[in-house]
């Protein structure tokens, strides 16, 4: 029984040890650096979802589209300032109908958006797709062997006893086991949910210093970007985008079967990700946002995951208060 149990605690500490060490170079990866303008900004909060909501604040805000009736899309005045206000008005040209829920959903796909996130882990601001993969599926497995281990060890603890009488009695077996089987249940339970979050550390902090310096509130995009859907003033867009994020997420079905729409990882930095471009295996629904995490103001009404295939979500935005200490959530939902 003394060499079962050191073999067990000797399996259990060299597990955990190397799941630390690769969850810890899988967030490792990029220069790191600053959030350069709202649409990383978005997306590092809310994910593709988010990054098509700011653009189309900000096209709305100026009255460059509009919505009307139920979720109906124009453009009066197709100018565009940057890649994804191009991307909005080049799928409205192209859409067979006007709705939000279907311009939203193109342009999440498209790649001047998946391309955001390509950038952003190419930096080391989010993690690529398939990076943490490998080890959250291994904490996932040392947990559930060091819960039936423990189970395991109480009969054998009493098998134990059996063999000796009450005088003899060795130091039960579960003793010896049952501490490093509790520490790394929790290391791997720790180390699975690390691995799953999409954000890194040098994402947060930059997320939180663009928040920071750039909330303006007199600029609705700015707002939707830094502190999602619910900061957005004009309630009459919000009540349309938030309806449009629902039937992207699969509320009301867009198309028979459709799968969450997410980012393709078109750059994987020493990784697996494969790109999708414009994105038709991406999908047709919406998932949870890649949250901005310690300080987010807020949520997107319907940002996609930010993992290929993990299905994991990166996070999710918490406080109430944003750069220059003014709040970000003006209104209630």
């Amino acid at each position: 029984m003394n060499v079962l149990a050191v073999l067990i605690d000797l399996g259990v500490v060299v597990s955990s040890v190397v799941l630390i060490c690769g969850v810890a170079a899988s967030r490792r990866r990029g220069p790191g650096g600053s959030v350069r303008d709202r649409t990383e900004a978005a997306f590092l909060n809310g994910g593709p979802g988010l990054v098509v909501d700011t653009a189309i604040t900000a096209l709305h805000a100026d009255g460059r589209l509009v919505v009307a009736g139920p979720g109906i899309v124009g453009v009066p005045r197709p100018v565009a300032y940057d890649a994804v206000e191009r991307a909005v008005i080049a799928e409205h040209a192209a859409a067979p109908s006007g709705s939000l829920h279907g311009l939203r959903l193109a342009v999440m796909r498209h790649p001047a958006v998946q391309e955001v996130g390509d950038g952003l882990a190419a930096r080391g601001l989010i993690t690529p797709a398939g990076a943490g993969r490998r080890w959250r599926r291994w904490g996932v497995a040392q947990g559930i062997v060091c819960l039936l281990l423990l189970f395991a060890s109480v009969p054998l603890t009493v098998v134990e006893m059996t063999r000796y009488g009450a005088a003899d009695w060795p130091f039960p077996f579960i003793g010896k086991v049952g501490p490093v089987l509790v520490a790394g249940g929790v290391v791997a339970l720790v180390c699975a949910s690390s691995a799953g979050a999409r954000l890194t550390r040098a994402g947060r902090d930059a997320l939180a210093a663009y928040r920071w310096h750039h909330t303006r509130p007199d600029d609705p995009a700015e707002l939707v970007a830094v502190c999602g859907l619910r900061a957005l003033p004009d309630r009459d867009l919000w009540e349309q985008l938030t309806t449009a994020a629902r039937r992207n997420r699969g509320g009301t079905p867009v198309s028979a079967g459709a799968a969450p729409v997410v980012w393709c990882a078109g750059v994987d930095p020493g990784g697996s990700g494969s790109g999708c471009g414009g994105g038709s295996s991406c999908g047709g629904g919406g998932g949870a946002g890649c949250g901005g995490g310690g300080g987010s103001c807020g949520s997107s009404g319907g940002g996609s995951s930010c993992a290929s295939s993990s299905g994991s979500s990166c996070g999710s935005s918490s406080s109430s208060s944003c750069g220059g200490g003014s709040s970000c959530g003006s209104s209630s939902s």
